[in-house]
């Protein structure tokens, strides 16, 4: 299965992938059965109190069951059976959805929430890319900053100087605004990838 199922949640693009054993049987036609009568024997054990002989005696009675004359009949889910079954069981009711090859999904996850619909793809838009880089940037930034606190403290506490540690401060108090002047992908991938590290 080379497709993928895709629908707006309300804040981006979820993608839902078709589990290959997901797949069921379609019943084509019903079993054939029909009733059957016949004679079954059964042997009541009987023991003469005096004697402590011990008799079988037979009972016969007919009973009814039920045989398959024909089995029943299955088939595969066609691909098109399949994918409606899934986004029935997986698309919220009321949303409407897209079926989509599997090649129409960017490989690159870095900016996954900034993912919305265009045509038969799925594409990364660049202004909701830029927030995702600013999260991106502020979750990166954080422990950095934690830490020249620390070194601006001891800094402080040996005499020593702390303008590279104050300008370093302020580089990464900054660094969501390069973002804004960006317009490209490739550019907002590879900030947000390195901008954090250390300048000095």
């Amino acid at each position: 299965m080379n497709k993928v199922i895709i629908y707006n949640n309300g804040a981006g693009i979820s993608v839902v992938y078709p589990a290959p054993n997901a797949r069921r049987r379609i019943i084509v036609s019903e079993a054939v059965t029909q009733q059957v009568e016949e004679q079954v024997t059964t042997y009541v054990q009987e023991t003469d109190e005096e004697t402590g002989v011990t008799t079988y005696t037979p009972r016969t009675q007919t009973v009814s069951r039920t045989v398959e004359v024909t089995p029943a009949v299955y088939r595969d889910q066609t691909d098109e059976e399949f994918l409606v079954m899934v986004a029935t069981q997986s698309v919220p009711a009321g949303v409407s959805h897209q079926v989509v090859d599997i090649d129409a999904i960017p490989q690159d996850r870095t900016f996954r929430n900034a993912w919305k619909a265009d045509g038969d793809r799925v594409v990364e838009d660049v202004e909701k890319a830029k927030e995702v880089a600013k999260d991106i940037l502020r979750a990166k930034r954080a422990p950095v900053m934690n830490d020249l606190d620390v070194q601006f403290m001891r800094a402080l506490e040996e005499g020593k100087p702390t303008a590279s540690i104050t300008a370093e401060k302020q580089r990464l108090r900054d660094i969501t605004k390069i973002v804004d002047g960006v317009s490209s992908l490739s550019e907002l991938k590879e900030i947000a990838a390195s901008a954090v590290q250390a300048s000095r």
